[in-house]
């Protein structure tokens, strides 16, 4: 009978050998176009094709000189926030241009009334370098560059990005993957069902989260601090209950209503719900690993939260952390 190191083993194998027969061109085609920004437009206009499209990124591309970068909606995070703390609300509405004119104000000051105008769609985009893999590349290949902690990857065909590979596809993918080793463990003589998400090594560790009742300003002040995408969301007893993502913030920033950063968090994400807002991203450290990849893929998200017996946050499972895992001899 084999071991439990082995039969780990042989499940990382099973799955890099799956990831590695599936090619980017075997892949069905993507339902939408890829959304570009241009590098002569407007800051505030870039972002807005973001807002309007209800994307959290999109390639900036550069004539004669390529992509630049991807033009992420997390960088109006902290923006939000220093505008919301520095005006204290004198206004209950707050316009893109107003955002836009913070930051570059904020500039002018550290510069010392250095008036050059560096806010640009690819100036900003350079906080985000670009990825890519050729359409001959594997899905094994697209995981190798996600492991690193991007959350996207391009996929460049004669210079021109043909489509992007988000961890949203990927995490769908897998899930497809793990139901074909399933099937093969069933038929051989190690099944994978009984596997545990602590049998990769992940493990109990600090969580950033905030209580339902706090002010949802709050929570965009921990993203933005420390570079989050989604802190958990608990109760007063410590329960947790669901997240709060940037997702909620590119639907806050349709409206810019100033004032629903005042309101709970949880009334916040009611007011501007995202993709995955569910507290059914959440698992134990006995969770099977397929059980985990259906919760990523059921629940729209490329984190579940570990809690223990009494529902009490232990720590987080994200899509980086499980490849890391598979990839580790």
């Amino acid at each position: 009978m084999a071991s439990d190191v082995e039969v780990i083993q042989e499940f990382k194998t099973l799955v890099r050998s799956k990831l590695s027969e599936t090619t980017i061109q075997k892949l069905p085609k993507p339902t939408k176009d890829v959304v570009f920004i241009q590098s002569n437009q407007e800051l505030q206009d870039a972002f807005r094709t973001l807002i309007t499209n209800r994307i959290l990124s999109a390639p900036v591309k550069c004539d004669g000189r390529g992509y630049e970068g991807f033009l992420d909606i997390m960088f109006l995070g902290s923006s939000v926030v220093g505008i919301y703390d520095s005006r204290q609300l004198l206004s209950s509405h707050i316009e893109l241009e107003d955002i836009i004119k913070d930051i570059r104000n904020n500039q002018r000051n550290k510069k010392s009334g250095d008036h050059l105008d560096i806010w640009t769609p690819a100036y900003v985009a350079r906080i985000s370098p670009i990825r890519s893999v050729s359409p001959s590349a594997t899905l094994l290949d697209v995981c190798q560059e996600l492991k690193k902690g991007v959350h996207r990857v391009a996929v460049i065909d004669r210079d021109e990005i043909t489509r992007i590979i988000s961890q949203s596809f990927l995490i769908h993918s897998l899930h497809e993957l793990m139901k074909e080793v399933e099937s093969h463990a069933k038929a051989g003589s190690h099944p994978f069902s009984s596997l545990p998400i602590s049998s990769l090594g992940i493990a109990p560790k600090n969580v950033w989260s905030c209580k339902s009742s706090s002010p949802a300003i709050d929570a965009f002040r921990i993203m933005s601090s420390h570079h989050l995408s989604g802190i958990a969301v608990v109760d007063e007893s410590e329960h947790f209950i669901g997240q709060i993502t940037v997702h909620n913030l590119n639907r806050f920033l349709e409206n810019r209503k100033l004032d629903d950063l005042n309101n709970s968090v949880a009334e916040f994400i009611t007011k501007n719900p995202g993709s995955s807002d569910s507290a059914e991203n959440v698992i134990k450290l006995n969770t099977p690993v397929h059980i985990v990849f259906e919760k990523f893929a059921d629940s729209r998200s490329h984190r579940c939260f570990i809690v223990n017996d009494e529902n009490k946050l232990i720590g987080v499972c994200s899509l980086k952390d499980i490849l890391m895992a598979l990839f580790k001899d």
